[in-house]
């Protein structure tokens, strides 16, 4: 990069500094708070339009109760050149009418208003570079891709698997946020934010006659709430605030039940695992007394890495050409969505303008700073495809690696696969975990197929390898967290839970502790498979015998067991197969007479259906959630419509009746997992559940 180009690029912004100020306006008084799809459809319209303008093609993707996201790339493709992300937010904090009362206003070289600063700024921003370099004649070596949702505000629920999606293997991630301080920082490291809820129960009593009867939640949660205080750990960054407390009936009755909501802030995935078990741990300390908590970490923490700091190193480098200086804010504590897409793509957050009063009344930008900065991002879209840094390892197929499927020889779908990518001119083979290392070459691509121990107390051997070799930098698809999250139906429940994705409620019983909601229930092992050891129990009998019987199993004493709310069924259900975030397979199964489960196993037949779109979607979402590549997902279908994700299945094995309309479902998941570019696989999947 030359400093003439660079000179060029912050002139032709500079000289559209009242063009910039008055998209910026037109964003702001198209107020857009989240939850409100009406509202937030103006905004994305005006984008929409300042981008097609450019030449880029532009798809509305449905955000469900979310206003809908906006998903833009060049009508013309860079073929070959992978794809990085511009990545901003259309929802703000603030209810519709604000304007009126904070109005949009520039003033003393400031620019005031709703919004201006998370993140219409940013927006207006991604605009103005884009249009500077078709303006300049400057044709970008990666393709830039925008992606700016509707639900950032609230957690980004609906459009975190679009945004892990896109980032896997993308080249770099620019995150439109506003700049840190009046310096203008750069953001490369967030905490991680989780919230949870703590559920005490105990017994009701009249307080005045009987209250040796009662247990009181009450007192039971101000226990947990002094060990939750203990938890924190200031030197590490580590925050546990017990923000909210409900509980009790009536002053003269002993509380049955309290509940506290937690929000848990941490610098590190391992910070973060530490603090889940931690809470997941939790025992209660009355007699009589028990305790539940539920919910999970949102955004993971944003850690520092290498190539994000190699990212943030030639930013700076650009930012001395346009004649200023950026430093590095260190970790914040706010979350942003560069916390999911830097575990997948070197990411820079806080490129948007400088200013302060994000989500206060007073919410301001450097009017100046709206030009400088757009200059920076079009210079940063200009880099070249990243040489020395990594790209991610979930990186699609380009040239021709081999393969290794790492799992068991005797399962008849491995073979399957196995005999599958030879037709389409790739090595592969099949492998157990522990002496795949010794076999990979740079540029191979392995594939987890572990399953559930016959015992069904654990995963077969081989995550720890799996994890190793992600670390080495080998391409992983299916890999040891994928795995364990489909695999311990615990995980799953959490993970749909932070999806929004319907699903039976679900509780883990830890040996000897009371069970939480009556029956009709399902008792089924934390590591299920095969419809093993999962009972229907009708009433309160049915369920002491089966955890009575449960209670000799090696299973039930190393990790207690799931109990889930029954939901009627005609004894039928759909496994949908789904590859690379597609749908490549389904069968519609039928339990035997006489038998609720569906299990092959168990008696249970197989026909093939074609899956409507909602099943489809569903799947997709659910596959998304736990970051599967190759996964069966077990839908239910409701009485009143519609389906609940039951479990999802990381080893999932299926035949030839799975493929869709006749289709060979082999060759359809050996496609789907990884013969085609990462930009066309993306897009692909995103207009496709759009």
């Amino acid at each position: 990069m030359n400093g003439r180009t660079a000179e060029s690029l912050l002139a032709w912004l500079r000289g559209r500094t009242d063009d910039m100020t008055a998209l910026l306006e037109e964003l702001v008084l198209a107020e857009s708070p989240s939850f409100d799809p009406a509202a937030l459809g103006r905004p994305l319209a005006i984008l929409a339009r300042e981008l097609e303008a450019l030449g880029f093609l532009v798809r509305r993707v449905p955000g469900g109760d979310f206003g809908d996201h906006l998903y833009a790339r060049p009508r013309e493709r860079y073929r070959r050149t992978g794809h990085q992300l511009l990545i901003g937010h259309l929802d703000t904090v603030w209810p519709l009418g604000t304007s009126d009362t904070m109005p949009f206003r520039c003033e003393d070289g400031q620019i005031l208003g709703p919004g201006v600063f998370d993140m219409k700024g940013g927006l207006v921003e991604i605009v103005f570079a884009l249009r500077a370099l078709v303006a300049n004649g400057l044709v970008p070596a990666v393709t830039p891709v925008v992606f700016v949702n509707a639900d950032e505000e609230v957690g980004s629920l609906d459009s975190r698997h679009m945004l892990i999606r896109l980032a896997r293997g993308a080249a770099r991630a620019f995150v439109l946020e506003g700049a840190a301080g009046r310096e203008g920082k750069l953001k490369t490291a967030r905490k991680g934010s989780g919230r949870f809820t703590l559920v005490a129960r105990g017994r009701a009593a009249h307080a005045g006659t009987s209250p040796e009867e009662g247990v009181s939640a009450i007192l039971e949660l101000a226990e947990q709430i002094r060990r939750l205080n203990a938890l924190n750990d200031a030197a590490r960054g580590v925050t546990v605030n017990v923000g909210t407390v409900d509980g009790g009936l009536r002053p003269n009755v002993v509380a049955p039940v309290a509940t506290a909501e937690i929000d848990v802030r941490v610098p590190t995935v391992a910070d973060a695992n530490r603090l889940e078990q931690a809470l997941s741990d939790l025992e209660a300390t009355l007699a009589g007394a028990s305790v539940e908590v539920t919910g999970g970490f949102r955004r993971p923490p944003m850690e520092p890495s290498r190539d994000g700091q190699a990212l943030l190193r030639r930013a700076q480098d650009l930012a001395a050409l346009l004649g200023f200086r950026l430093e590095d804010a260190g970790i914040v504590g706010g979350g942003s969505d560069a916390n999911l897409t830097s575990p997948y793509a070197p990411t820079l957050d806080g490129l948007g303008p400088v200013g302060r009063g994000a989500h206060a009344a007073d919410e301001r930008i450097v009017a100046s700073s709206l030009a400088d900065r757009a200059a920076l991002l079009a210079l940063l879209v200009l880099e070249p495809a990243p040489g020395q840094m990594r790209v991610h390892r979930r990186k699609r197929v380009s040239t021709s690696p081999r393969v290794l499927v790492i799992g068991t020889p005797a399962n008849e779908t491995n073979r399957r696969l196995v005999a599958t990518w030879p037709r389409l001119g790739v090595d592969v083979d099949l492998v157990p975990a522990g002496i795949a290392r010794a076999l990979l070459r740079e540029g191979d691509i392995a594939i987890g197929r572990l399953d559930v121990v016959p015992t069904l107390d654990g995963v077969e051997p081989g995550l720890f390898d799996l994890l190793l070799l992600e670390r080495a930098g080998f391409t992983v698809l299916n890999g040891a967290r994928a795995l364990l999250a489909c695999h311990d139906k615990w995980r799953t429940t959490r993970l749909l839970d932070l999806a929004a994705l319907p699903h039976p409620r679900t509780v883990l019983l830890p040996s000897g502790h009371p069970v939480p909601f009556d029956p009709p229930l399902v008792v089924k092992p934390r590591f299920g498979s095969w419809g093993k050891d999962v009972e229907h129990c009708r009433t309160p009998e049915e369920l002491e015998e089966c955890l009575a019987r449960a209670a000799s199993k090696p299973w039930f004493r190393r990790h207690g067991a799931l109990l889930q709310e029954l939901v009627p069924s005609a004894g039928i259900d759909l496994r949908i197969v789904v590859a690379g975030g597609d749908v490549v397979g389904a069968v519609q199964r039928v339990a035997r007479p006489g038998e609720w489960r569906t299990n092959t196993a168990l008696g249970g037949t197989r026909r093939p259906v074609d899956p409507s779109e909602d099943a489809c979607a569903l799947a997709a979402s659910a596959a998304s959630a736990v970051g599967a590549d190759l996964v069966g997902v077990d839908l239910l279908p409701l009485a009143g419509g519609g389906y609940t994700v039951l479990e999802l299945n990381g080893a999932v094995d299926f035949t030839s009746e799975y493929g869709l309309g006749g289709r060979d479902v082999y060759a359809d998941v050996v496609a789907a997992l990884g013969l085609r570019s990462s930009t066309e696989w993306a897009a692909q999947a995103l207009l496709s559940s759009g």
